[in-house]
């Protein structure tokens, strides 16, 4: 499963050409609307963003 880490920047890219300065989620990849980037999020908290990388966890 590879990552299509272009497609995650044109979506966060997408986002800040809006210009909007609330607090908002701009990709969230646990959808699984996104194959192989299940594991990642991008939040904006104004000026900020932030990248949150999840660990998949197997519950035994």
């Amino acid at each position: 499963m590879s990552a299509d880490w272009q497609l995650l920047l044109e979506q966060v890219e997408n986002k800040l050409g809006q210009n909007v300065v609330d607090s908002r989620r701009f990709f969230h990849g646990r959808g699984r609307s996104y194959e192989g980037l299940e594991q990642v999020c991008v939040d904006s908290f104004f000026p900020a963003l932030l990248v949150t990388f999840l660990k998949n966890m197997k519950v035994k």
